[in-house]
């Protein structure tokens, strides 16, 4: 796992107004080899957009309070790619969080947004194999009957 300045992250995300803090991908995984960097998701609240210039800043403060190698943080809400945020609250590890109902809040939001769309993700993969194995996959076809088969 990573070192963290706990004390200065939560100052820093007092102040940017941050819901959670996750660690994912191979570090929380156990697969991480020496050269893998170091993925944290920052989750900020979906009332006001951050700017260019304050998601910057926040990346760079909260790559401040932490000691790891190459860390790669990203800025995210509830509107970011759903599967991405499913993959994270269910590997990640906190290490920073606003309060207990606010993280719980978000997961549960999450995970609703994600198992609403799981039958159409579920469709899309079948035609997208399917399309694979028989060569179709780039043509479009002439119609929905063809589509179906």
């Amino acid at each position: 796992m990573i070192k963290v300045d706990r004390e200065k992250l939560a100052d820093v995300c007092r102040r940017h107004d941050v819901i959670v803090v996750y660690v994912h991908g191979s570090r929380v995984k156990g697969y991480a080899r020496s050269d893998s960097d170091t993925d944290v998701a920052v989750v900020v609240g979906d009332k006001r957009p951050l700017r260019l210039n304050e998601e910057i800043k926040l990346i760079q403060e909260v790559e401040g309070t932490l000691e790891a190698r190459e860390p790669d943080v990203k800025v995210v809400d509830i509107q970011s790619d759903k599967v991405f945020l499913f993959n994270v609250i269910r590997d990640g590890v906190v290490i920073y969080e606003r309060s207990l109902a606010g993280r719980l809040e978000f997961e549960f939001r999450v995970v609703r947004r994600y198992y609403d769309q799981k039958r159409v993700r579920e469709i899309y993969s079948y035609f997208l194999i399917k399309q694979a194995k028989d060569g179709s996959f780039g043509h479009r076809p002439t119609n929905i009957t063809q589509a179906l088969g």
